[in-house]
């Protein structure tokens, strides 16, 4: 078995985090039990702060959308269970019915999404710096 406590070399088993120059495995049982600390593309990046009202807003749409996605599936259910297949046309427009309501909840997810990058990114606090007009940044071709 080796120092950092991996008895198998598996690709899907993941590696432990060592204490930093020291090569040893690290003394927090968090790092331990649950690995090493991740960056979340949520996250807003260091020296950036979000106003209150970001997150009220984003909040008060994360309800409201929450609320009408309960209630289409709902919808969902109820129109599910009335089907009567012997009625061709009732099956089809239950069915009609069901596919919107899945893919309303499919977008108000999106919605969801873009709304709260929308706010964090209007209510941050740093300017937009823009990138030096010294440097290339088209890509190079290997031809």
């Amino acid at each position: 078995m080796s120092d950092n406590g991996s008895s198998s070399s598996s690709p899907f088993l993941r590696k432990r985090g060592t204490a930093k120059g020291t090569g040893r495995v690290s003394n927090n049982a968090e790092t331990r039990v649950f690995g090493p600390k991740f960056r979340s593309q949520f996250a807003v990046p260091k020296g950036k702060q979000i106003s209150l009202l970001a997150f009220v807003l984003s909040g008060i749409a994360v309800v409201i959308t929450a609320s009408l996605m309960f209630l289409l599936g709902v919808n969902i259910v109820i129109q599910y269970r009335t089907i009567v297949p012997e009625d061709r046309s009732g099956l089809v427009r239950k069915a009609c019915y069901i596919v919107l309501s899945a893919s309303a909840i499919f977008y108000m997810n999106k919605f969801n999404y873009w709304f709260y990058r929308r706010m964090t990114t209007y209510f941050t606090s740093s300017k937009y710096q823009e990138l030096p007009s010294e440097e290339n940044f088209e890509m190079s071709s290997h031809a």
